[in-house]
């Protein structure tokens, strides 16, 4: 029995089932072809890739500064360097 046979669907909050028969469609259309994937490309993959790396240059990550650690062994001489 192979492991990739759904066994469960997907239950929408406004009562329908979401994903049955139609499957999810795509945030971005990406063009598979058989040149693509002969020269070695996953086009699909690239795709995705480069728009989150866009993402990441219009909405950089903020740098968050780290607290100084702490030390339990204030008062039992261990923590003196």
């Amino acid at each position: 029995m192979s492991g990739a046979m759904p066994r469960f669907g997907i239950y929408g909050l406004h009562g329908e089932w979401e994903v049955e028969n139609h499957g999810i469609a795509p945030d971005i259309a990406v063009e598979d072809l058989p040149k693509d994937v002969a020269a070695g490309h996953d086009v699909q993959l690239e795709t995705g890739v480069q728009t989150v790396l866009d993402e990441l240059k219009a909405h950089p990550i903020p740098e968050i500064p780290l607290p100084p650690y702490p030390n339990y062994h204030k008062n039992d001489g261990l923590g003196i360097q």
